[in-house]
């Protein structure tokens, strides 16, 4: 194949000797150029077809084989080097720089070739086309070649691209760093060609004038912070920026910040992060080197961390070693929100110093089980709620796989020991008292006897969960009404409700979590017992399945009465042999005591009346913002789950008043100076209001997430429902200031605007002619 025969009308005394490239005829083994052109020259190569590269580029299209492709074009298309003018094709070959280098946007698929748009930025590109295999494009880019080396140009041309087309770095060519690398010549009739390219700025002016090094700097300072997150990891768009910003914050919260002495941990946990969610790795590994690249903790002054012999290899291992795990995102459980550990600094004393040797999700479930615990202890206390009279009693449930942690919850337990062997003492004193007057009155000689000695009931703070329904009652009867039961494995409970003999008393936990009456009916003496009013308290734990035993449905109101905490599994190994110089059965044993002491106020094992209760209450401030909260949470979770989810955001509701009476209780002991047992009324502190708002604000997302496991309901159409609103709202021509104002007044967070404005260009629904504007299409 000849050279090509370039338009007379060019006259090369006008092309800038610097800005010359060569050309070199097929096949690429051939690596002596043709001739030396201009890059005007190859652009009306490329619009022409006197090549017949119009016929070999269809044959190229028509191949499903990726390596027949690259086969045909190495054999048969012509190709250039955009980087200058070379005596023989190799980086020591090369004789002048041209200037430019062309960067390969490469396996793109139909609606990613349709969606991009370089049109918007053509004033700052040289040439471009689109490749032979026509999934990519050929963009070529000024750049000052003697300051800055071929590497660094690339570089900083993939930040600038990558940014302004909303694409993956995972898109690029690698390869373009080589400044001796073949661009084949393309037949692409609309290839554009910017004729002022000797007045087209570099590169490096190009970036610190758009303002993107500072976006890009911003971006990479929010990631590596450990920032606290609410919301989910978005699973059905695995590859959204926003998603990377997340798996980093989940890993600087689980090992700890990218720096030196842990850039390895951090690229470990990362990477394993990745591979469950689905995330591919060509995708990580352009996320990393967007990240990473030119990180300060990167590029340590002696102990640079190589992003090619460090970081990608360790991308590959995990990859690699855990293949099995990839895509696994659903089962686990790692992007679930903590509680927020503010509230831990503001907790009353006695709650604290329970407290204080656990952390992360531990102390999280410790906390909330002592909650539940405590909410059984104080019977008296009551507050009105939608009109009824309610306790503080709470149904609580700790999911997680075996082995997870959860068994932690089993110290609130301790807590009951005082109590319930208070109450066994009390019943056995009574017991030999009354075998006593049994004894005697059995031997009495005189009638009519006295009527008979009666038995002492059996008080019982925890009740078993492997109980009948009569047992249950019974033990409520005996307790004057009221009941604990606490049970780490809810297979337990399965078992006692699914017991033909026993009957499934599904329906009575249910009602005593209202307090509403419960009754059973003796077959022995056909006898009825009937509790007026009901208060029990309910501490679970277990795995996914023994969860979904529990719930075979979210319908039928069961599911909606407990707070659920979901606890992912801890692939650390933990040193079983820390020496904590404290042994947390022995002190929760102790603290037993101080709780039973300064609870007994609030606790009667005799019947609760109006007279001996103690009135809970909210201020009207506190109201008004519940009431409000809760509201727009309704409205949110309706249209993003539906109406199965609306009982267990009501319930929700009367969790957050029981924990902040539970709350309340607490701080008073702790701040009380008067006489607790003269107490009438209690009115809600804002520190516990708030405390109790922020729990059921991060119980939601375990709440959901258990419904998901139940029912297997995903979000529908409440988060497009918003986001369309908000783009319908959006001017034909706005700013980005405009868009985050718009954004807020649609109650969508700037962070989430920002990636739907993306996603709007990426759809096909705006453009973005300049840095910080955009237009509707």
């Amino acid at each position: 194949m000849r050279g090509p025969k370039f338009p007379k009308s060019l006259n090369p005394s006008q092309i800038f000797k610097a800005m010359m490239v060569s050309f070199f005829r097929n096949p690429i083994q051939n690596n002596i150029p043709e001739v030396e052109c201009s890059i005007e020259e190859i652009s009306l190569v490329i619009k022409k077809d006197e090549y017949s590269i119009k016929e070999t580029q269809e044959r190229i299209r028509a191949c499903s084989s990726k390596d027949e492709r690259q086969k045909i074009k190495a054999y048969m298309l012509p190709y250039f080097t955009p980087s200058g003018l070379f005596s023989v094709r190799k980086k020591d070959g090369l004789i002048q720089h041209s200037g430019f280098i062309c960067i390969d946007i490469d396996d793109l698929d139909s609606d990613l070739m349709d969606k991009i748009n370089l049109k918007e930025i053509e004033k700052d590109i040289i040439l471009y086309f689109i490749s032979p295999s026509g999934n990519g494009y050929k963009v070529i880019m000024r750049i000052d070649h003697d300051t800055f080396s071929q590497e660094e140009n690339y570089n900083s041309c993939i930040k600038y691209l990558s940014h302004k087309l909303d694409l993956s770095k995972s898109y690029f060519d690698k390869a373009c760093k080589d400044v001796a690398r073949a661009c084949y010549v393309s037949f692409d009739p609309n290839a554009y060609f910017n004729s002022e390219y000797n007045t087209v700025p570099t590169i490096d002016k190009i970036l610190n004038d758009s303002g993107i090094e500072e976006v890009i700097s911003n971006n990479k300072e929010m990631t590596i912070s450990p920032i606290q997150r609410i919301g989910k990891i978005d699973v059905s768009h695995k590859h959204d920026h926003s998603n990377f910003i997340k798996l980093c914050s989940l890993a600087v919260q689980s090992v700890g910040e990218y720096k030196k002495g842990n850039r390895h941990n951090f690229i470990v946990k990362l990477s394993s992060l990745s591979n469950k969610l689905g995330v591919d790795k060509k995708v990580l590994k352009s996320y990393c080197e967007q990240m990473f690249f030119d990180h300060p903790e990167t590029l340590r002054k002696n102990d640079i961390f190589s992003l090619e012999n460090e970081l990608f290899k360790i991308i590959d291992d995990i990859y690699s070693r855990y293949s099995g795990d990839f895509n696994t995102w659903e089962s686990s459980l790692e992007d679930i929100p903590m509680l927020d550990e503010d509230i831990y600094k503001k907790l009353p004393r006695n709650i604290e110093r329970l407290l204080a040797f656990t952390e992360g999700k531990q102390k999280d479930v410790l906390f909330l089980s002592i909650m539940t615990v405590l909410s059984n202890w104080m019977p008296k206390v009551r507050g009105k709620y939608d009109d009824v009279m309610l306790g503080a009693n709470l149904y609580s449930i700790i999911m997680a796989p075996p082995s997870a942690g959860k068994g932690i919850m089993n110290l609130a337990s301790v807590l009951c020991g005082t109590i319930d062997d208070s109450l066994r003492d009390s019943y056995l004193e009574c017991l030999a008292e009354y075998e006593k007057e049994l004894e005697e009155w059995n031997n009495l000689e005189t009638f009519p006897r006295p009527p008979r000695p009666q038995k002492p009931l059996q008080q019982r703070f925890i009740v078993a969960a492997n109980v009948s329904n009569t047992a249950l009652i019974n033990a409520m009867k005996n307790n004057k009404n009221f009941a604990l039961i606490i049970e780490s494995e809810i297979d337990s409970l399965c078992n006692a409700l699914g017991n033909k003999d026993w009957g499934n008393f599904t329906d009575n936990l249910r009602k005593c979590f209202h307090h509403e009456p419960i009754s059973c009916l003796r077959k022995t003496n056909d006898e009825e017992i009937k509790l007026r009013k009901t208060y029990l308290s309910l501490l679970l734990s277990g795995t996914k399945n023994q969860v979904k035993r529990l719930f075979p449905s979210a319908e039928n109101g069961f599911f909606s009465r407990f707070m659920f905490y979901v606890m992912p599994l801890d692939l650390e190994w933990k040193n079983v042999f820390d020496e904590k110089n404290i042994c947390l059965d022995d002190f929760f044993e102790g603290q037993a005591i101080h709780f039973q002491g300064h609870l007994a106020p609030f606790f009667e094992t005799s019947a609760i009346t109006e007279e001996n209760r103690i009135l809970f209450e909210w201020t009207k401030e506190q109201k008004n913002s519940f009431n409000a909260t809760f509201s727009k949470r309704q409205n949110e979770l309706f249209f993003q789950y539906g109406a199965e989810i609306l009982a267990s955001v009501r319930r929700l509701g009367i969790i957050q008043f029981r924990l902040s009476m539970i709350l309340c209780v607490l701080r008073l002991i702790d701040e009380s100076d008067a006489k607790l047992n003269s107490i009438e009324k209690i009115v809600c502190k804002d520190i516990d209001f708030d405390i109790a708002e922020s729990t059921v604000n991060t119980l939601i997302y375990h709440t959901l997430e258990v419904f998901n496991v139940v029912s297997g309901t995903k979000k529908n159409k409440f988060l497009s429902k918003k986001r369309d609103e908000w783009f319908d709202s959006l001017p034909t021509e706005f700013t980005r200031k405009n868009a985050m104002d718009l954004a807020n007044h649609h109650g969508i967070k700037e962070k989430t605007a920002e990636n739907y404005l993306s996603n709007f260009i990426n759809e096909g629904k705006l453009k973005r002619p300049s840095y910080g504007h955009y237009e509707k299409k």
